[in-house]
């Protein structure tokens, strides 16, 4: 207890804000972690240092080349949650993680799996999940917070290496107030900044997202719903993160039909006239059910996107 209350006493005058830790239990619970692993990366640096060919790897293995605890002279900042991670992960890469072996299929329906972005400004994550058509592996939207300790984690960078261009596949998850949440999926099919605009929007890279905004307007009688105001979340804001020249698709638009002119999104539900509409980015290839419950709302601003991410094929089909 004397030395629970100690932490608790230090993690105060590391964090003023004492909410940002909730009990002594987490505070000690973490900070042994963190001197554990500690202890285990010295270990492993002065095994490397003994090594004939001076190699160290130490480093390398738990931050490429940066010191986890102090981040390294990148000037990056590392809150306490960021040094128990970097010490403690275990990396993982794509090739792996798409052939599905029984370890990593174990690790994924436990929720183990996380998808992380380095910055100046601390990591960032986003976790991996399975569903049960086990054909694709959802990468789910950026958030502010490093992975837990000990998870098994690869680079966003790496992760959107492997996306099609052409066809990259993308989820948001609608709810609304009386519903569960619901899977709306759309494959993108145009290679254009539009489409790779969308792309960020529901992987978070750049920051904003489709996360927690809500649908603003749909159309009337009915036939489109618009979203995507990552700004106002009201439909006045949704200014374009891509700012080069935009290559434009003037085509008509069939039900499922998704374009987005700058970060807002439309959503048909029924055919449209052809040349009514452009900036045609792709399609819904799943859900569109879940969208036309949405159109069907009093208040279309009830309906929100709760998550969003991206879809990676799984190449090893024996999962199915």
């Amino acid at each position: 207890m004397e030395d629970a209350q100690g932490w608790k006493v230090k993690c105060r005058e590391l964090f003023p804000n004492v909410h940002a830790i909730t009990t002594s239990t987490e505070i000690l619970k973490t900070s042994l972690i963190l001197s554990s692993s500690i202890t285990k990366v010295r270990e492993v640096k002065k095994r490397d240092n003994n090594e004939e060919d001076g190699e160290t790897s130490g480093a390398a293995e738990v931050g490429e080349g940066v010191d986890p605890v102090s981040g390294g002279n990148n000037g990056a900042v590392r809150t306490l949650l960021d040094k128990v991670y970097l010490l403690t992960r275990t990396e993982i890469n794509i090739k792996d993680l798409r052939k599905m072996s029984p370890d990593v299929k174990e690790q994924l329906e436990a929720g183990d799996i996380f998808v992380v972005q380095e910055s100046q400004s601390g990591i960032r994550s986003s976790q991996v999940s399975l569903k049960d058509d086990k054909l694709y592996l959802y990468i789910h939207c950026l958030q502010d917070k490093p992975p837990p300790p000990y998870s098994h984690s690869l680079k966003m960078s790496d992760i959107v290496k492997e996306l099609d261009p052409i066809s990259t596949c993308t989820f948001l998850d609608l709810e609304w107030t009386g519903s569960t949440r619901k899977r709306v999926h759309i494959e993108l099919k145009w290679d254009t900044s539009r489409a790779e605009q969308f792309v960020l929007l529901c992987t978070g890279e750049r920051g904003h997202s489709y996360r927690n905004t809500r649908l603003f307007k749909k159309g009337e009688p009915g036939g489109y719903v618009m979203g995507g105001d990552y700004e106002h979340n009201n439909g006045k804001g949704g200014d374009s993160l891509l700012y080069h020249p935009y290559q434009e698709y003037e085509t008509s638009a069939f039900a499922g039909s998704v374009l987005s002119r700058d970060a807002r999104f439309i959503i048909t539900t029924t055919d449209r006239e052809e040349g009514e509409w452009s900036y045609l980015i792709g399609d819904v290839v799943g859900g569109l059910e879940v969208v036309r419950e949405a159109l069907n709302l009093t208040d279309i601003t009830q309906a929100t996107v709760v998550d969003c991410g991206i879809m990676v094929p799984v190449t090893d089909q024996q999962t199915r």
